[in-house]
């Protein structure tokens, strides 16, 4: 769900043109049955920042998930570009946190 299906796909390609990181789509469809799976193969990717690679994952999961329980439990629904506006936001508010190794990232 996070990684395979549809709207998560749209989610994770407008996330690797957002942080210029086309490997986040090397891993998709890849036949991986677990979340654990994705992450280990995305953390592998190489990146001028590894660390921020993996906190940006963090955060595109977690938005996924958010967008997932509001469509199930809420009956409401996000177009993926609104949802990839929240990330882009989110991640504003991780770095002034102190998430520098995202800033290096997104930078």
């Amino acid at each position: 769900m996070l990684f395979e299906c549809r709207y998560s796909k749209r989610m994770w390609s407008a996330a690797a043109s957002w942080l210029s990181c086309p490997e986040l789509l090397l891993s998709m469809g890849s036949g991986r049955p677990k979340v654990v799976d994705y992450w280990q193969a995305l953390a592998r990717s190489p990146s001028s920042s590894p660390k921020g690679l993996k906190t940006a994952i963090m955060l595109i999961t977690w938005e996924i998930w958010k967008e997932r329980n509001e469509r199930v439990f809420n009956k409401k629904s996000s177009l993926p570009v609104v949802v990839m506006l929240k990330i882009r936001e989110v991640a504003k508010d991780w770095i002034l946190a102190g998430a520098k190794n995202l800033a290096d990232l997104v930078g």
